[in-house]
């Protein structure tokens, strides 16, 4: 379960983050998670909850926006969600295209109170 891995690392960046900012409590995590990114959700949010009970991150909200695998077309220039990476694009049927999201996970805020 990589997923433990992943939830300890982003305790340490978002703790680290708050005490750079002044220290105060974390009230909330935004992650977004690509579909595509190979992370189990429910285990994340699983492993999340272990971990903020071992480093004081307890009772934080955490808020995953998941986002689709989405392609941009090589020929054409249209960006599609696709179900495969096999999808060819929907405008011109070409298979040339590179994928733009749907395979990140990033921290996109941390709520702290002053």
């Amino acid at each position: 379960m990589h997923e433990m891995g992943i939830a300890t690392e982003i305790s340490r960046i978002v703790l680290d983050e708050a005490e750079r900012g002044g220290g105060g409590r974390v009230n909330s995590i935004s992650l977004t998670i690509g579909r595509w990114s190979g992370v189990e959700i429910e285990t994340l949010r699983f492993a999340m909850e272990v971990v903020a009970e071992e480093t004081g991150l307890d009772g934080v909200e955490l808020k995953i926006e998941v986002v689709e695998p989405t392609f941009k077309c090589s020929d054409c220039g249209r960006e599609f969600i696709a179900e495969s990476r096999l999808t060819p694009c929907p405008s011109c049927g070409s298979m040339a295209g590179d994928m733009v999201a749907g395979d990140e996970l990033a921290i996109k805020e941390i709520e702290v109170e002053e």
